[in-house]
């Protein structure tokens, strides 16, 4: 079998020719490919940032909650401390009997009844 020039170039070109779309098509499936990884790193990176501001939100709101927790706590104190260094006056109705009885029911049950009524009552 011999082989001619003629049919050495067009084998040649052949396989050039399909090396070459072989290259665009893997060329271009990458970039898609590549191009749909950037976007669910963008989606990714959307929620990160949605859940860490939502973390900062609660953080805030915990900061909130426990400087409400010692004014409240400091209140408590400071009308624990007057209830005991005064005597009630004698035409006075109000009577404190127990005041960590008080503190701990408001402790508990946050001054609410148990029936789910919520109605405010005070011992």
């Amino acid at each position: 079998m011999t082989l001619s020039v003629e049919t050495l170039l067009v084998v040649s070109l052949m396989m050039a020719v399909f090396a070459a779309v072989s290259v665009v098509g893997s060329s271009l499936f990458l970039g898609v490919g590549f191009e749909r990884l950037r976007n669910g790193f963008e989606g990714v990176k959307k929620q990160t940032a949605f859940f860490s501001n939502a973390i900062h939100d609660l953080d805030q709101r915990v900061e909130s909650v426990e400087k409400q927790n010692g004014y409240f706590f400091e209140t408590i104190s400071k009308l624990e401390h007057s209830a005991s260094t005064e005597a009630p006056a004698e035409g006075d109705n109000l009577v404190v009997t127990n005041t960590e009885e008080i503190r701990e029911n408001l402790l508990t049950d946050g001054g609410f009844s148990g029936n789910g009524s919520n109605q405010i009552h005070f011992h």
